[in-house]
């Protein structure tokens, strides 16, 4: 997986900079991080992202970005592979005292406390939680309601 690193997050934010570009996932980094997770069907991820730095008014410095990406899964039915695309549009994050070093969610925005920030973990982990519990295709030969014309009445 490449890195996606902010070297100066407080001078990124202050100047208005923008990054945007694509994280790779192979399958390989998947295995490693995920284990055997067979929602995931055995191919790389590109996940597109971008980060534009803000300064309000009151000094306070914040990232806010969005990402995208396209991922094939498994269906929990038939087990044949599909493409899920997930985004999220905006999040904002909060660039506090770079003495604490930590990144922690408050009021739904991602405070983070580092001078030098890699996103490509964080991406990686809003990637997870965005994937389905039981992926399914929106239209599958073995959902429930998709059978009921093999059912006989009783």
């Amino acid at each position: 997986m490449n890195k996606i690193i902010i070297r100066d997050i407080s001078a990124f934010c202050t100047h208005a900079e923008k990054l945007q570009g694509t994280l790779s996932i192979t399958r390989g980094d998947l295995g490693e991080i995920t284990g055997n997770d067979l929602r995931i069907a055995p191919q790389d991820i590109e996940l597109f992202y971008s980060f534009q730095g803000k300064k309000n008014f009151e000094g306070e410095l914040f990232l806010e970005g969005f990402w995208e990406s396209s991922v094939g899964l498994n269906c929990s039915l038939c087990l044949n592979a599909f493409f899920y695309h997930m985004q999220k549009d905006y999040f904002p994050l909060r660039v506090i005292d770079e003495q604490h070093n930590s990144l922690n969610y408050v009021e739904d925005a991602l405070e983070c406390s580092f001078r030098q920030v890699d996103f490509s973990q964080w991406l990686f982990s809003e990637l997870m939680l965005e994937l389905p519990v039981n992926p399914r295709h929106e239209v599958c030969d073995l959902q429930p309601e998709t059978l009921s014309h093999l059912q006989t009445p009783v």
